[in-house]
């Protein structure tokens, strides 16, 4: 006899793990630069992705208000269907100029893209290599896709290309994806080995930059414009939820990239488009980032951070501003994370399936926003006999 739904939601929910280590939401009521309010208790945030705190810039916030006021709260229909707006194609321009792409086009979020494109390029005939670290969102759209997914451990070309030895030929196409910053590693992939293990094995290329775009390279469009292989990579993602300060994602690369996505990414055509006041704000938010005076002010931040861990022989993961300290046990992260929260700082505990079971961690994210009295305070409590006895580290 079939279960009703809310007996089977019942048990689902029952049985999963401790309730204590259950995922619970916690909504901010008020926030201003690194400072957050929940209820009446207000903490210094050390979880935004808000890298260079644009979200709260007024520029960024009175280009979303004149866009709200010429088009409206948001686009009333698809992209093909009568939801279309020319800011759309000054955003898309602008993405292509600054990651010396022929073309880009703008989707709802980064994980909209990144399920869209990747199972609008392969199909059951082909075949994926990807990171065994990389994003949800890309597994997702490769399951889509119904091509044979093969995972290579973190960052080790080595171990692809021995992947790529055994398996290329079985395959029609074939699609290696990874990370530019892994969001809960902070690390970086070696993006010129990668490009040679795609010339020799003839592959195609996808680079998601979510957590680089806007932050490094000569222009700050990513890691990739931190090296000559610009032009190698087939498919470069970006986001704007995370330094660019608003919200939405893109796709770049040449233009028959773009044509075919139009026609084929079931995340593009099948949703309603981008809200166009948000796009404006984009565009302002790029204006913004030019200069590089935020990035430089959070390079400075992330130094000193990274210092004063080392100075503490503190062990830390990541080479960006994204640290992970590790704690192992999941029950002990989150006491860890509460342990902070009871002193002021909202920190949260990151666990399976986010990381792999017994890498249960603290991941930290310093911003431009964050002064060096918080980043001070931050340190005392990661020094604290407490929270130093649960740290681990994982190579």
């Amino acid at each position: 006899m079939t279960d009703s739904f809310e007996e089977w939601l019942h048990q689902k929910t029952h049985s999963l793990s401790d309730p204590s280590l259950r995922r619970t939401l916690h909504p901010i009521c008020h926030q201003q630069g690194s400072l957050i309010r929940l209820n009446d208790t207000s903490y210094i945030s050390f979880t935004s992705n808000d890298y260079l705190g644009l979200s709260q810039h007024e520029d960024v916030l009175q280009s979303y208000r004149d866009g709200i006021a010429r088009w409206g709260a948001g686009s009333g229909g698809s992209r093909v269907l009568g939801g279309d707006r020319e800011v759309f194609h000054i955003l898309e321009s602008r993405l292509a100029s600054l990651t010396g792409q022929e073309s880009a086009l703008v989707f709802n979020s980064g994980y909209q893209a990144n399920v869209g494109i990747v199972s609008a390029l392969l199909t059951e005939k082909d075949v994926i290599y990807a990171d065994k670290k990389i994003h949800a969102s890309i597994l997702d759209g490769a399951r889509l896709s119904k091509a044979k997914l093969y995972r290579f451990a973190h960052h080790n070309t080595t171990h692809l290309k021995e992947i790529l030895t055994k398996t290329r030929d079985l395959y029609a196409n074939a699609l290696i994806v990874t990370e530019s910053v892994f969001s809960m590693d902070g690390d970086f992939c070696d993006i010129q080995e990668l490009v040679h293990l795609k010339e020799a094995f003839q592959t195609w290329l996808m680079i998601d930059e979510a957590h680089a775009f806007g932050i490094y390279g000569k222009r700050y469009q990513g890691r990739i414009d931190c090296t000559q292989w610009a032009k190698s990579v087939d498919v470069t993602v970006g986001a704007f939820g995370k330094a660019v300060g608003t919200c939405g994602g893109f796709v770049s690369g040449t233009r028959l990239l773009k044509e075919w996505l139009i026609q084929a990414c079931r995340s593009f055509l099948f949703s309603t488009a981008y809200c166009p006041a948000i796009a404006a704000a984009t565009l302002t938010s790029l204006d913004i980032l030019a200069p590089g005076d935020l990035q430089g002010q959070l390079a400075i931040r992330v130094a000193s951070f990274k210092e004063q861990l080392t100075l503490n022989k503190i062990p830390f993961l990541g080479q960006s501003h994204i640290i992970g300290v590790v704690i192992g046990d999941e029950q002990e992260a989150m006491d860890v994370a509460q342990y902070f929260q009871n002193n002021g700082l909202w920190v949260q505990a990151i666990r399976h399936p986010t990381v792999a079971k017994g890498e249960a961690r603290l991941r930290l994210v310093i911003t431009a926003m964050h002064t060096q009295d918080m980043i001070d305070r931050l340190i005392t409590i990661l020094c604290s006999p407490y929270v130093r006895e649960k740290i681990r580290f994982i190579a």
